[in-house]
C-alpha cells in the first residue's frame, strides 16, 4: 500500500483515511460521527456503588427506625425492674430499651457517615468536573437529594445528636443514683429534642429513598459531550 503525504489525514490506496483502516486493523469500527461521543452521565460502575451506597445508607436507618419501634413498646409492656436503678422511683422500661437502643443508634451513626460521605462524592465529583450546566436534569435533582441528606446527616450527627447522648447518659447516671429531679429534669430535656431529631431522620430519609429511585430508575443514561447526530 503507498501513503500519499505525511499529514494526519494522509490516505491509503484505498481512499480510506489512515485511522481508520488502523481501527479495522485493531477490530474496531471507525466512527462516522467523530464529534458526538457520549460518555455518560456517570460510569457504570460508579452508579452501581452509588445504588449500593444508597442502598446501605437506607438500610441504616431502616433498622434503627424498626429497633426502635420494636424493643421500646415490647419494654413498656413487660415494664421491667432494674436492681441496679432500684433507687428511681420512674419506670425502667425507658432505661432498659435505651441503653441497648443508644449502641445500635451509634453502630447506624457510623454507617450513615461513611454512606453519606461515599455518595456526596460519588453524585458531586461527577458534576463539578463535568460542570453542572452540562449535567442532565436528573443528575442535578439526585445531586440535590444527596445534598439534602448530606447536610441534614451532619447536622443529626454534630449539632443534635451530642446533647441528646449528654441528656441520656446523665439521666441514667442520675437515675441510678437516686437522684430523681436530676434525672427527671435530663430526661425532660432528651424528649424535647426527640421530635426534632424525628424530622431531620425524616428528611435523610426522603433524601436516601429520592437519591436512590432516580439511580435505580434512570441508570446512566449518555450526556452528550458534543452536538447530537
Amino acid at each position: 500500500m503507498r501513503v500519499r503525504g505525511d499529514s494526519p489525514g494522509a490516505t491509503l490506496r484505498s481512499g480510506q483515511p489512515a485511522m481508520e483502516m488502523l481501527s479495522l486493523a485493531l477490530g474496531h469500527m471507525p466512527d462516522p460521527n467523530p464529534g458526538d461521543h457520549y460518555t455518560g452521565g456517570m460510569p457504570t460502575r460508579a452508579e452501581k456503588l452509588l445504588a449500593a451506597t444508597l442502598g446501605t445508607w437506607l438500610g441504616a436507618l431502616a433498622m434503627t427506625a424498626v429497633a426502635a419501634a420494636t424493643l421500646f413498646p415490647a419494654m413498656k409492656r413487660l415494664d421491667p425492674s432494674l436492681p441496679g436503678y432500684a433507687a428511681y422511683p420512674g419506670g425502667h422500661w425507658s432505661i432498659a430499651a435505651g441503653v441497648p437502643m443508644q449502641r445500635i443508634f451509634a453502630i447506624a451513626d457510623g454507617v450513615q457517615l461513611i454512606c453519606c460521605v461515599l455518595a456526596a462524592g460519588l453524585v458531586g465529583v461527577p458534576l463539578f468536573r463535568r460542570g453542572v450546566l452540562h449535567a442532565r436534569g436528573v443528575e442535578l435533582v439526585r445531586g440535590g437529594l444527596v445534598a439534602l441528606a448530606f447536610f441534614a446527616m451532619i447536622y443529626s450527627l454534630f449539632v443534635l445528636t451530642p446533647p441528646m447522648v449528654s441528656d441520656l447518659h446523665g439521666f441514667w447516671d442520675a437515675a441510678r443514683g437516686g437522684d430523681t429531679a436530676r434525672a427527671d429534669a435530663l430526661r425532660a430535656a432528651f424528649d424535647a429534642r426527640h421530635p426534632t431529631a424525628n424530622r431531620v431522620l425524616s428528611v435523610i430519609g426522603v433524601g436516601v429513598v429520592g437519591a436512590l429511585a432516580l439511580t435505580v430508575a434512570t441508570p446512566g443514561r449518555a450526556a452528550p459531550t458534543g452536538p447530537k447526530p
